[in-house]
């Protein structure tokens, strides 16, 4: 039977919830890196690496309306659908527009001329919702 071998360091048995927590430190605070990694007792390159990939991210490019707000819209569909009969395409189109103004949001000037979103929007918007049918045809209540 093989012996177990005695580790010597205690290098890769720290949590990574350590390591979070000092990252979330760091990009609140905006405390250096090695006082951090002194602080909680970690290596202070590997928490540099991961403080590295959280800055990069990966967030939606050229997104109108916040995760938040598109849940705002969501939430006002479902009650026109549970009042009235629902909202067509062209409504749902003009309540983002209305939305986007209201918030002083970055669009297309072309939602200036008409007054609304823009179809490639609404599809997006569609593909996103979940309680909404993907393909909406002609003037079908969404």
């Amino acid at each position: 039977m093989p012996r177990q071998r005695a580790r010597k360091t205690n290098r890769g048995t720290i949590d990574t919830v350590v390591y979070r927590k000092a990252a979330d430190e760091h990009f609140k605070d905006k405390t250096k890196i090695r006082t951090l990694a002194k602080k909680y007792n970690v290596c202070h390159v590997t928490l540099y690496r991961l403080i590295r990939k959280l800055k990069a991210g990966y967030r939606c490019v050229n997104r109108v309306l916040t995760s938040k707000e598109e849940t705002i819209l969501q939430d006002y569909i479902i009650q026109c659908f549970k009042v009235y009969f629902g909202l067509v395409p062209t409504e749902v189109r003009k309540l983002a527009y209305e939305l986007a103004v209201k918030h002083q949001k970055k669009y297309l000037e072309k939602w200036d001329e008409n007054y609304m979103a823009g179809k490639q929007w609404l599809s997006g918007f569609l593909k996103t919702s979940k309680f909404i049918s993907e393909k909406p045809t002609g003037n079908e209540p969404i």
